[in-house]
């Protein structure tokens, strides 16, 4: 497998940080749309996150799609969205947590 150029690796990246950001916005378990959590500091935080976990997660979904497609996109996309919405939920399971 030849090495991935930087675009390449950004770009899922991008799609995972902003589902996790735009997840905020979303209110569950009404799923209503709210702006007010869209802030930078959500978006930094965001970041944060998914450089700290999608690494590991997207090396192994390279060896199983070599071939750079949609589907690293939507994949990231959706690792992101639901990372943050497993957070949500043990949050809920253990609300000290959050205290």
């Amino acid at each position: 497998m030849t090495p991935a150029s930087p675009a390449t690796l950004a770009i899922p990246l991008f799609a995972s940080a902003t589902s996790i950001f735009l997840r905020k916005a979303l209110m569950l378990p009404e799923l209503t749309w709210t702006t007010q959590h869209l802030t930078l500091g959500a978006f930094l935080a965001s970041a944060a996150i998914a450089l700290a976990t999608f690494p590991p997660f997207m090396k192994w979904f390279n060896r199983r799609r070599p071939r750079v497609s949609v589907e690293h996109f939507a994949t990231a996309f959706a690792f992101g969205f639901f990372l943050d919405l497993a957070a949500v939920a043990a949050y809920k399971i253990v609300p000290r947590w959050h205290a």
